[in-house]
Formats: C-alpha cells, sequence, structure tokens
C-alpha cells in the first residue's frame, strides 16, 4: 500500500491541508503545536475510523466549526483508492472510491495501520482497558468475525450491566432476564477468548524478537494474558460469579475485564523498567503488531511514527532504523522537532525520505 495524497478540512487544529507523498519514508518536521501529529492521525483516521488519540469524534472538529471532512488516495499495486469521511452533528459518512458504506467495521481492516506514539506509556501505566482495547484493535483489523462478535458482546454487556445495575438499586431480581442474557454472552466469551488466546502464541515471539534487537539481547521480556477463564471454563467462572455481580451491581467476569501482563525479566516492567527499557518495550510491541498484520493479511500496514527518537539512546535508534527498513514494514511515516536530527540519523543508511516542514 502506497499513501499519494491526504487532505484535511477542520480537523483537529488545520482548517484546510492538502499533502502528496511520494517516497516509502516521509519525514515530517517543526516546533511543536505545528501541526504534525495531526496529519498521523488524519491518516489513522482513514484507515480505522476513528482517532487515535480521541475516542469522540465531535473532539475533533477545529475550534469555532462544526465539521471536518478528510480525503485521502490509497494505491494498492495497481488499484487505486479514493477515500472520503465527513463528521458533521453527530452523524459520520465514509466513502470508498464513491460508495458509501452501510457498515464502518465493513471498512476495518481493509487498510492496516500502526502507530507509536509517546501516549502508548497509557499501555503500560494506566489500566487494562488500554490493554485490551490494544488487543482489540489488531484483532478487529486481522479477523472481521471477531470485530462483529466484539461489537454484539459489548451491546448484549451493556444491557447485562444497566439490569444489575437496577436490580441493585431496587432490591429486587429476575433471574430469567440474566439468564437469558448469560446464555448470549457465553458463546461470544468463548469466541473471544479462544482467539486472544491463539493470537497471543503467535504474537508474544515476534514481540520478543524484536525487543532483543532493539535493546540488544539485554533483557527478556514477555506478554501474559490474564484472564478468570485461564483458571476455569467460562460457563463455570460466569455462574460462581454471579451472587458477587447482584451485590455489586456490575458484571465482574468476561472477557472485558481481561489483562494483559507486561513483563521484563519476570517482573512487571511497569514497575521494574527503566524508562528506556519501557521505551523498547512499547517500540517492540508496536513493530511486532506490524509484522503479525504484514503475515495475517497479506499486506503492509502503514507505520506511523510519532516523535518517537527524541528519548531514545543511538544504539536502540540505530536497532529500530534497521528494523523498519526491512522488507516486513510499509510505507513510514514520521514527526520530529528537528529534521537536522532526522536526516542525520537517515544519512548513513541510504534511505530515499520525503522531508515536510511545517
Amino acid at each position: 500500500m502506497k499513501l499519494k495524497s491526504l487532505s484535511l478540512m477542520n480537523y483537529r487544529v488545520a482548517e484546510r491541508q492538502d499533502w502528496h507523498f511520494e517516497a516509502d519514508v516521509v519525514s515530517i518536521t517543526g516546533a511543536n503545536g505545528t501541526g504534525k501529529t495531526n496529519i498521523l492521525d488524519a491518516i489513522h483516521y482513514m484507515c480505522l475510523t476513528r482517532s487515535y488519540f480521541n475516542q469522540q469524534d465531535q473532539q475533533l472538529v477545529r475550534f469555532g466549526e462544526d465539521f471536518f471532512n478528510l480525503q485521502a488516495q490509497i494505491m494498492e499495486e495497481e488499484a487505486e483508492n479514493k477515500l472520503f469521511c465527513a463528521w458533521q452533528g453527530g452523524k459520520k459518512v465514509l466513502r470508498k472510491n464513491g460508495v458509501v458504506y452501510d457498515r464502518l467495521a465493513d471498512h476495518i481492516g481493509l487498510f492496516p495501520v500502526v502507530m507509536i506514539a509517546p501516549t502508548d506509556l497509557d499501555l503500560i501505566y494506566e489500566g487494562s482497558e488500554a490493554r485490551r482495547r490494544f488487543a482489540d484493535m489488531l484483532l478487529s483489523q486481522t479477523d472481521h468475525a471477531y470485530l462483529l462478535a466484539l461489537m454484539r458482546y459489548n451491546k448484549i454487556l451493556q444491557q447485562k450491566q444497566a439490569l444489575l445495575r437496577q436490580y441493585k438499586q431496587e432490591g429486587r431480581v429476575d433471574i430469567t432476564l440474566l439468564d437469558v442474557l448469560d446464555m448470549q454472552l457465553l458463546p461470544l466469551n468463548v469466541e473471544l477468548y479462544s482467539k486472544r488466546v491463539a493470537w497471543l502464541d503467535q504474537y508474544n515471539p515476534l514481540f520478543e524478537a524484536l525487543y532483543r534487537s532493539i535493546s540488544g539481547d539485554r533483557e527478556q521480556v514477555g506478554i501474559r494474558y490474564e484472564s478468570s477463564f485461564n483458571a476455569l471454563e467460562p460457563a463455570l467462572a460466569m455462574q460462581q460469579a454471579g451472587k458477587d455481580d447482584l451485590a455489586s451491581g456490575r458484571c465482574s467476569v468476561g472477557i472485558h475485564r481481561d489483562d494483559l501482563l507486561f513483563t521484563i525479566n519476570g517482573h512487571p516492567v511497569k514497575r521494574f523498567g527503566s524508562q528506556g527499557q519501557q521505551k523498547s518495550f512499547l517500540i517492540s510491541l508496536k513493530l511486532a503488531q506490524s509484522i503479525y498484520l504484514s503475515e495475517v493479511m497479506g499486506k503492509k500496514p502503514f507505520l506511523l511514527l510519532d516523535d518517537i527518537f527524541e528519548k531514545l539512546d543511538g544504539q536502540r535508534v540505530s536497532s529500530l532504523l534497521r528494523l523498519v527498513q526491512e522488507e516486513r514494514f510499509g510505507q513510514i511515516f514520521l514527526t520530529d522537532t528537528d529534521k537536522k536530527r532526522v536526516e542525520a540519523i537517515f544519512r548513513p543508511h541510504n534511505t530515499a525520505v520525503q522531508y515536510i516542514e511545517l
């Protein structure tokens, strides 16, 4: 895949921007606040119909305006794909080659993308929701059935959560209705849990190998899937949680409660990893995501690197550059505050880079 052009109107800080891309590596440099990250986020939005940084589309509209739209031209071998997305008044419209999608979910996975940004530290420091979202977004790009099952699971879960809160407040219970919802949730729990386990079995070796390459084989890292279903069958785990759920007014068992444990030398990276180790951990985590997508989907994702060079030492930068220039990675877009730093990084590798200065 090659992104040939991108247009933004009223997207975040951009009133109107039109960009044309020619190289496999595109460097976007400028001072903080000039809109570098804006461009990467727009690419992410066109691929996944959502911002990397904001969960609510309304927050992406430029101040003082009431809409935004994005356009992109993506080439796949000889095929041209023209994408158009607009948001206004709470309604989103997405077109591919002039045809409007009936469901936005049908677009997910057509144009895979991976982003690495400073906010990825949330994966280490924040709660389990951030790590589940990481896994779910990756699996949703490779497995449309997973995405549809996840959407259905979340819808039914909301109904069950609402009932549990109601029952706690009113002091009455309709077990029959809860049983109906549990019968719908059970097969979805089994399907989603099984697919997460299978994914991590493939993903861990990729991640561990990349970390060794970036860190110089200094430490051992890993990812462990934590779930109540690891110890108990889903049906039994859900059944045993029934009384506690009624007492607490919330659903305590299910794939919505699972987590990924990130470790370094057998210990949580959150507590025992240095800043450099944590940075290497996150970069390896995301590069493994890119390779996984490429292997499963047969197309190399766009790789978006947002201000990642500033806090890496020379050895890690050199290892990273060696990795991203391998054929396993697709078109790369990166941002930095210092063009000279980017030039110095790429010059020894004789890489053709398109430089855009804001």
